[in-house]
Order: C-alpha cells, then structure tokens, then sequence
C-alpha cells in the first residue's frame, strides 16, 4: 500500500498541489479584475445618467436646446441630432453614451441615458478617439461616409444610410485627477452632403447650444 502510494498516489497529489498553485493566483486576478470592469461599468453609467438628469431637471435648458435643433432641422439637410457623452478617460476617451436625440419630422424628443440603442457604452476605437481629439482642437469634423476609413462608426453609419454627419465639440467637464467627460453633438442627413452656408449656420447654431449648456 505504502509503494502504491509513493509510485501512484504522492505525484498525482504533488501534481494537484502544484496545479492549485499555479490556478489558484490566476482564478483570484480574474475575479479582482472582473470586480473592477463591474465598478467601473457602473461608474460609467452613473456619470452619462447624471448628466441626462442634469438636463432633465432643468427643463429651460431643455426647451433652450430643443428650440436650436429645431431650426437645424427645418433650415438645413439634416435629420437627425444627437447629443453624447464621451467618458472614462483624460486625453484617450473610452466609451460614448448618446443622452439626447430629436429626428426631423418627428414631434418626440428622447432625452435619456441611452437615448438612441447604438450608443450605451459604446466602446470607442481608435478612429472615434482621434476623432474626438479633432473635433475638441478644431471645434468640428466633417464626417462624409463614403470617404471614411473602415472604422465602427462608418460601419454604423453605412448600416444607418447616413451619407454625412458633422461632428460639434460642446464641452469638456472634469470628473476627478483621471477622468474628464466630454459633450458633443452628432449632425447627420441620410439624403446628402451639407454644403458651406448649411455647415456654417450649424455652426452657428452648435454655438448657442455651447452656451445654452455652460451651466450644466
């Protein structure tokens, strides 16, 4: 018994223990991990759903907004806008939340964390960050599909039909040492490219909601 324990049993369970070893720190990295994706996810919600609620609660600032978007839309080719959120991050932001979203044509107007379902913690690639970079340096992109490298967004907007979208840095708003989170809006038209007096009478009106949104 004792030799089939020496020649069988003992490695085997040497074998197991060395496994648990091994295993065990990894098993205990991935749940710290995944603790932290979770706190990290929740804190990410919490930040685009709080500034929604910001807006939300100042119903001037709201029907201010609203009152703008309605010109872009009837005065211009576009027809959607959308407001978004860009968040987790100082220079490299990593996820986009849409908050507000107004079609032409259409009375409603969805003001929410998550307002439109392509953009809930969106994770954003590194086209969408420089993007981003631009749009804050330069104050607009000028997005037409169709010249767009491959990217998410151009697969999202080739699935949406947009044929152009215009990109208006908003704000950028401190959340601690390491996070800021950025507000910007997304003009886009299905049916063509804006010319030079529609882009500059977005850009004009992209400046009132500039100021409309200091106080938030």
């Amino acid at each position: 018994m004792i030799e089939f324990f020496k020649t069988f049993l003992l490695p085997i369970i040497l074998a197991l223990i060395s496994f648990l070893g091994i295993i065990t720190p990894i098993i205990l990295n991935l749940r710290a991990q995944n603790k932290n994706l979770r706190k990290e996810n929740k804190q990410i919600k919490e930040v685009a759903a709080d500034l929604s609620e910001d807006v939300i609660n100042d119903l001037n600032t709201f029907n201010k907004i609203r009152e703008v978007v309605d010109n872009i839309l009837s005065q211009t080719i576009a027809d959607r806008f959308l407001i978004l959120v860009a968040n987790n991050g100082k220079q490299d932001m990593r996820f986009a939340t849409a908050i507000y979203e107004q079609h032409k044509g259409i009375d409603s107007v969805v003001l929410s964390f998550g307002a439109t379902n392509k953009f809930i913690n969106f994770e954003i690639d590194s086209q969408y960050k420089e993007m981003l970079k631009t749009a804050e340096r330069d104050g607009r992109v000028n997005l037409v599909v169709d010249n767009m490298p491959p990217s998410d967004l151009k697969f999202i907007y080739n699935g949406e039909k947009v044929k152009n979208s215009l990109i208006f840095f908003l704000k950028r708003m401190p959340i601690n040492s390491e996070h800021d989170r950025i507000l910007y809006c997304s003009i886009a038209s299905h049916s063509g490219i804006f010319n030079e007096e529609e882009i500059t009478l977005l850009k004009s009106y992209t400046s009132n909601i500039k100021t409309i949104m200091q106080g938030i």
